[in-house]
């Protein structure tokens, strides 16, 4: 593992676009070349050109700005799930990201069994998830469209069961 945020451009070469050239675990902020990163694990990019990292053993959500500095959208480096702003909010081992068009920001939050959001003003809020393993479909569909829920199960299906023969 080299803890870097690599770019390939079009003709193929690979550049490191963030991280420190010895590749050297950290959580350090700044100019792309000083900032360090510990095991980054996904990358997004808005439409601003920022690219939003994930950096899983610091339990942070680091940003790129278009010019190349580091900082620390949200997270406190320490392992929790506590919602808040920035720093006062913490995750533990994010992973996946994902931005939509107005900039927010959603992190699947693996170790935590949860989905999170953060704004652009780096509000932290979860949106799904109980914290536990497992899966339950159809609970953030029914805190957020309780209507369409109900058209949907108030239909009745027939449901046939073919006994096998031994």
């Amino acid at each position: 593992m080299n803890n870097n945020i690599l770019e390939i451009n079009s003709g193929g070469v690979i550049n490191i676009l963030a991280g420190s050239s010895t590749g050297a675990a950290g959580n350090s902020n700044g100019p792309d070349s000083s900032a360090t990163f510990y095991l980054p694990n996904s990358v997004a990019l808005d439409a601003a050109g920022n690219v939003y990292v994930s950096d899983g053993v610091n339990d942070l959500i680091r940003k790129i700005s278009p010019n190349g500095v580091v900082s620390t959208l949200a997270g406190s480096g320490t392992s929790g799930a506590i919602d808040g702003t920035g720093t006062t909010a913490s995750f533990d081992g994010p992973a996946g990201l994902a931005i939509d068009a107005l900039g927010n920001v959603y992190v699947a939050d693996a170790n935590n069994n949860e989905i999170r959001k953060i704004t652009p003003a780096g509000v932290v809020t979860t949106i799904a998830g109980t914290g536990y393993p497992g899966q339950k479909n159809g609970t953030a569909l029914a805190r957020r469209n309780t209507k369409a829920l109900r058209r949907i199960t108030k239909h009745r299906f027939n449901v046939f069961y073919r006994r096998r023969s031994n």
